[in-house]
Parts: C-alpha cells; sequence; structure tokens
C-alpha cells in the first residue's frame, strides 16, 4: 500500500531526514552524507519549499521530492520541482511517475500554469515521457502543463499494465 506524505523538514522528523537523504544521495552521491542532509534541511526551511514523500506499507519512503510554488522566470505563477528522487532499489516500478501525476494535481489545484524543472541528463527521456519538453533559452531547464503530466502518467501506467 503507498500513501503520500506532506514532509514537514525539521530535524526531529524522521521521515524528513530519511527524505533528504535520499534526495542528497541521488544529487551528491559521493558526498558526507549527514552534512548534506544537514544543507538539505536548512535550504528547505529557508526557501520555504513543499516537500512530498511517497511511503510504501507505511513505514518505507521510497521517493520524495521538493517544490516551490510562485512566480516563475517569465511571471506567471507555476510550480518548479526543486529535487526529486526515488530510492535506487526502487527504479522501474512507477514510484517517479506517482509523485509527479500527484505534483502535477497539486498544481492545477493552484491554478498554475506550468511545472518546471531542471533535469539531469539521464532523467530526460522519463520527463519527455511526461510530457515535458526542453526550454531551449535555459540549459536542462523543463516545462510542461500539469494537465499534460497528468494524462501522460495514465497513459504510461496503462501500457505498463
Amino acid at each position: 500500500m503507498l500513501s503520500l506524505e506532506v514532509i514537514d523538514f525539521n530535524r526531529q522528523n524522521p521521515l524528513a531526514v530519511a527524505a533528504a537523504g535520499l534526495i542528497t544521495m541521488s544529487i551528491y552521491p559521493q558526498k558526507n552524507i549527514n552534512a548534506a542532509i544537514e544543507r538539505y534541511i536548512i535550504a528547505t526551511e529557508d526557501e520555504g519549499y513543499t516537500s512530498y514523500g511517497l511511503v510504501e506499507n507505511n513505514q518505507d519512503l521510497v521517493a520524495a521530492a521538493s517544490v516551490v510554488h510562485g512566480e516563475d522566470y517569465e511571471g506567471q505563477i507555476s510550480t518548479q520541482v526543486v529535487d526529486i528522487a526515488v530510492s535506487p532499489d526502487r527504479y522501474k516500478r512507477g514510484y517517479g511517475l506517482k509523485l509527479m501525476g500527484f505534483i502535477a494535481e497539486q498544481a492545477i489545484r493552484q491554478g498554475d500554469a506550468s511545472i518546471h524543472l531542471f533535469s539531469l541528463d539521464r532523467s530526460k527521456g522519463f520527463y519527455e515521457k511526461l510530457g515535458f519538453s526542453e526550454d531551449m533559452d535555459r540549459h536542462n531547464m523543463m516545462t510542461a502543463q500539469p494537465a499534460t503530466v497528468i494524462a501522460a502518467q495514465y497513459v504510461i501506467a496503462d501500457s505498463c499494465a
């Protein structure tokens, strides 16, 4: 059973520490993990991120994301996915897909015109399947409309079933 949790990022929340560890290890696999987790928790508090965790069987964090809602570089209200990570032992099981679908649903509820993210080269294919396209003016910036992401999520899930 999967559940989605809004994560209150603070040092006393074990889910927050686990999410920060998952995200930082996906970005900085060779770094000192404890220092990276501490920096990530401070950044989420300072920048006003909203963070989500996808939890399996009420105990195992399998994916996490941090987003920020506000004005984008073109002055439109949008959601920016700051970080997203799936536990390496849970790759290819649809967890990233479910988390992106939830983020898109939240963006629609908030009236956001688009979702932006910066993608690593190895992840671009995943985001392209969800309807994201690369912004030619901003290296590795990808953008999609929330409704497109939701529709693509269902198409991908149906093709994998």
